[in-house]
């Protein structure tokens, strides 16, 4: 009897051990797997997401269309962009622009450097790199006659800087640098 009990205790803990050794390879497998099933299904959902997103343009289109068309035929619009031709007749315009906004703002303009002109959608972008003096309300009327005169210019990379202290009392103590952008369309030379 005690063989019968030594065998059926071996039985057992060989079974009990061999459930352990395949919860284990289960375990070792399944949960990886259920990882990726998770990321999969969030994967999945996403890009339903977006193709609603898709759909919902798609479904928008011809109303955008026709809003393009109005906004081209707006005549409010009219003068925003640079008049079109060369890229140099285009710079030369925007030049003097900006030398009457400056001169008009009681500014003193220094430097007028030209960026190298890059296409865009439809257009062509005119680039200057400019550095003047001007106090601060001449600084507020020359970003304001940019900015919301015709042809718009866009300012980036604006810097402002008070001058040195020995321009106190300087009637313009404000150093300013900024790049300007305006926009011609791209169908001109």
């Amino acid at each position: 009897m005690t063989m019968a009990r030594r065998t059926t205790a071996a039985r057992l803990a060989a079974l009990a051990l061999l459930g352990s050794l395949i919860a284990a390879v289960l375990t070792a497998i399944g949960v990886p797997l259920g990882v990726e099933y998770g990321t999969v299904l969030a994967e999945i959902e996403g890009q339903r997401i977006a193709i609603d997103g898709y759909r919902a343009v798609a479904a928008r289109a011809p109303a955008l269309r026709a809003e393009i068309a109005a906004l081209e035929n707006d005549a409010s619009l009219e003068g925003l962009a640079l008049a079109p031709g060369s890229d140099s007749a285009a710079t030369a315009a925007m030049q003097d622009h900006l030398h009457a906004v400056v001169t008009d703002a009681g500014a003193w303009l220094a430097t007028v450097d030209v960026l190298t002109p890059t296409p865009g959608d439809g257009y062509r972008r005119i680039g200057l790199r400019v550095q003047f003096s001007a106090d601060i309300g001449g600084l507020g009327a020359i970003l304001r006659a940019l900015e919301f005169g015709r042809p718009a210019i866009v300012v980036d990379n604006l810097s402002v800087h008070a001058r040195t202290s020995r321009a106190v009392g300087n009637d313009r103590p404000l150093e300013v640098r900024a790049d300007l952008f305006a926009f011609k369309p791209a169908g001109a030379p």
